[in-house]
């Protein structure tokens, strides 16, 4: 077969990569936009997702706006008026009672979050995951292992590496999130009963 004539060329392309027969540049432009529509329907679930946690975010931060009082860091006393009543400064942080103080808000929504909620403990979460795919056990020859301990100790690497992709799953399909970039996860459930 000759490659010089693109008719050829063009019909063992689309053999090859299981194209339907019609116009090369329609194709191409119903490829790309299929692409585009995914690429669309994923933006616009990462966007729903963003504004869900900014709602909960906010939810958060007026909780700590509550709990917290003006302090000032210069004088080193509570300015519940929002001005210090010595320096007269409004540059304050944020005092919270038997937690601590500090610039930001941070620090007191992290403590919500530790007094109101369990953090998932997302080892646990995987196994349980893994446990509803595959059968209790596994027989080797005349032996019976538990199959999740067997699987951890034969590939750890593996393991682990299933076990991230099954959190950033969870988390891409906001079943949980994380405040602090995936130290501790929690349950969105939980968290939209705020």
């Amino acid at each position: 077969m000759s490659l010089s004539s693109s008719a050829p060329l063009t019909c063992i392309s689309r053999t090859i990569i299981g194209l339907p027969e019609g116009n090369p540049s329609e194709i191409l432009l119903e490829i790309r936009s299929t692409s585009l529509l995914q690429k669309l329907i994923k933006m616009r679930i990462n966007f729903k997702g963003a504004i869900m946690k900014s709602e909960i975010l906010k939810k958060l931060e007026s909780l700590a706006l509550e709990r917290t009082i003006p302090f000032c860091m210069s004088c080193y006393i509570k300015a519940p008026k929002g001005v210090c009543p010595c320096c007269h400064s409004d540059d304050l942080g944020r005092w919270m009672d038997g937690v601590g103080l500090d610039w930001c808000l941070n620090f007191a929504i992290e403590y919500i979050l530790h007094e109101k909620f369990t953090p998932v403990d997302t080892e646990e979460a995987f196994e349980e995951m893994i446990r509803s795919c595959y059968s209790e056990e596994t027989v080797v020859g005349w032996m019976i292992f538990d199959t999740c301990d067997l699987m951890k100790s034969q590939d750890p690497i593996s393991w682990r590496v299933a076990q991230d992709e099954y959190i950033d799953e969870l988390e891409s399909e906001e079943e949980i999130m994380s405040f602090d970039n995936g130290s501790t996860y929690y349950w969105t459930y939980d968290l939209e009963g705020l």
